[in-house]
């Protein structure tokens, strides 16, 4: 059982606290559903098991929690401040 590790400082930020509930628990439900590494290969089946919209995924892409990548629509997850993310995705490209 591997163990996702959610920051306190994403959740408890103005960033993560403004989104809708929905793309709130789509965050979540991101997280749990991602590999080791934080990637995930089908977002949108989360999205739809859910009952989540496709603009919570955008809104998700737009704050920079989620990133989309090129290679086959893989989502990258991060539990950290949305302006550290900006390092790490140089680090994986």
């Amino acid at each position: 059982m591997s163990r996702r590790n959610f920051s306190k400082e994403v959740v408890n930020s103005f960033v993560f606290q403004e989104l809708p509930l929905s793309a709130q628990a789509l965050y979540f439900h991101l997280g749990v559903n991602a590999n080791t590494d934080g990637f995930i290969m089908e977002p949108l089946s989360v999205v739809r098991s859910i009952g989540a919209l496709e603009s919570d995924l955008t809104r998700l892409l737009s704050v920079g929690l989620a990133i989309k990548r090129d290679s086959g629509g893989v989502m990258v997850l991060y539990a950290t401040k949305p302006e550290r993310n900006m390092n790490r995705e140089k680090e994986i490209a």
